[in-house]
């Protein structure tokens, strides 16, 4: 039974921490969060390569201390929400972020028109690949046999 506590506790505190580095694995474009990996490390607070129900208990009040933004010791709709905003957000600042340093061609830090028009690697490559008979242009057929399973050219 104690087994089964533990193991609810650690799938609660996963769920919970969506939000936390906690779940953060590094992708291509930074972070990526999974929300059934656990940093064993974070959990296992005094480093004897255990975690034990009182730890994985702690890791959940500290996420609540964490969402509750009225202090009431209770989560609202309104504060996991709150909490994943504030997380999208982060996320897609660091994502502009790279994207204007990646197609930033004078470093002024901002992105003219000029430098959003040049297509950036990817971008040409995906426009190569969707125009079929490569006449520099897309039709509607091209992009709809773009959509559609199936082997493609």
């Amino acid at each position: 039974m104690q087994k089964m506590l533990t193991g609810l506790t650690l799938a609660a505190i996963a769920a919970a921490s969506l939000s936390t580095a906690a779940l953060a694995r590094p992708g291509a474009d930074g972070p990526r969060h999974h929300p059934m990996r656990i940093d064993f490390a974070e959990l296992d607070a005094d480093g004897d390569g255990r975690i034990t129900e009182e730890e994985a208990n702690a890791r959940r009040a500290a996420q609540v201390g964490t969402l509750d933004a009225n202090g009431d010791g209770l989560i609202s709709a309104e504060e996991l929400a709150a909490a994943e905003i504030a997380r999208l957000t982060e996320r897609a600042n660091e994502r502009a972020a790279r994207q204007v340093e990646r197609m930033d061609v004078d470093g002024d830090g901002l992105l003219s028109a000029a430098e959003l028009a040049v297509p950036a690697g990817h971008e040409s490559r995906m426009f190569e690949k969707l125009d079929r008979d490569g006449d520099g242009a897309i039709t509607q057929p091209e992009l709809d046999a773009a959509h559609r399973p199936g082997p493609r050219d």
